[in-house]
């Protein structure tokens, strides 16, 4: 039986998927992923390796070689495998210290996802941690979405959880969107932790959305963010859409602006932040410059947006809440970044 028809992927080209790894449980759990969305998979343990596959997807360990630039990695890679930045889509994976070296992957034209690797045990308490290397039903869920190409929420929970979902044109309105969010934590008796982080990120991601994305006529900003905390008034046509929910082991949420004012190479250079020396550490509420989103990438296991220039911007979020904020906090942050040039 032929591979079922793809529009991420162009039809004169195999579906076929590149894995450079020198790690067993990144090859185990990405393959799993990749095969589940009908990716036939060529795996390599070094660039020394490769052969010349033209790939349609690329997912490439950063730790198959730590000792490089991970845009320089990339670059080798595509140019030994035949890929280029126009056609190939990169998956960047990490483990230990990945923080870093994932947000510079990010800068990358051709990378649209970063994906820690999962932490795992040590052996004893001296002992360095094991990881387990990407949840593959993560990047499966990733892919799966780039190709069925849904939004908002459902994708990252079961089926038939229940989503709600409120319009948002005032400060009022966000607060009060906020406090809703905030109530279905607590009727999951979500710890203290957990509940700050989903507040977290619905404070910024909406305040992003209501106060930042809004637009004139020429493309400019509509109003500073001090001044349009209490001025903007956004007409029921331009409202913010948010959407949440949660099944129990995952809690997510979806803002949706009319704007489309969010760039890709904008969404790098705030997250580049975390590169400077000390990271950052913004307050709560300073809001703007992109500390939002950089306070957002601190407080979500996942981040997803969809890009569509002048007409929409959808931000997910997704909080793993179904063991310890430690856990959950260990496993990091991916980010994954989508286009989309349908109408909203």
């Amino acid at each position: 039986m032929p591979p079922l028809s793809s529009p991420i992927i162009d039809e004169a080209r195999r579906r076929t998927a590149l894995v450079v790894s020198r790690h067993a449980a990144t090859l185990r759990n990405v393959s799993h992923g990749l095969g589940a969305i009908d990716l036939e998979v060529w795996s390599a343990a070094s660039l020394d390796e490769l052969a010349t596959i033209d790939p349609t997807l690329v997912v490439l360990d950063l730790d198959a070689d730590p000792t490089l630039d991970p845009v320089n990695f990339i670059d080798a890679t595509l140019a030994r495998a035949g890929g280029s930045s126009s056609r190939t889509t990169v998956v960047a994976v990490a483990g230990p210290g990945s923080r870093r070296r994932l947000v510079r992957a990010l800068a990358h034209p051709a990378v649209a996802h970063i994906i820690p690797k999962a932490p795992g045990f040590a052996p004893d308490p001296e002992a360095p941690m094991q990881y387990l290397g990407p949840d593959e039903r993560e990047l499966y869920v990733a892919l799966h979405r780039r190709e069925s190409r849904a939004t908002g929420v459902a994708p990252y929970l079961a089926g038939g959880a229940p989503v709600s979902l409120a319009e948002v044109g005032d400060a009022t309105m966000k607060d009060e969107t906020v406090a809703m969010i905030v109530a279905l934590g607590e009727r999951m008796r979500l710890g203290a932790e957990k509940l700050r982080r989903i507040e977290i990120l619905a404070e910024e991601l909406l305040e992003n959305a209501l106060y930042d994305a809004p637009t004139d006529g020429q493309g400019g900003r509509r109003a500073e963010r001090r001044v349009a905390r209490t001025t903007i008034h956004l007409s029921p046509g331009e409202r913010v859409k948010v959407r949440w929910g949660s099944d129990g082991r995952a809690f997510a949420l979806s803002v949706t602006d009319p704007f489309g004012s969010l760039a890709k190479t904008t969404l790098t250079d705030h997250l580049g932040k975390l590169l400077a020396p000390g990271g950052i550490t913004p307050a709560h509420g300073s809001g703007g410059a992109g500390l939002g989103l950089v306070m957002a990438y601190d407080a979500a296991n996942q981040l997803a947006f969809t890009l569509s220039p002048g007409r929409r911007t959808e931000v997910t979020a997704v909080v793993d809440v179904a063991g310890s904020n430690r856990s959950s906090l260990e496993r990091g942050t991916a980010v994954h970044i989508y286009r989309s040039d349908e109408e909203p």
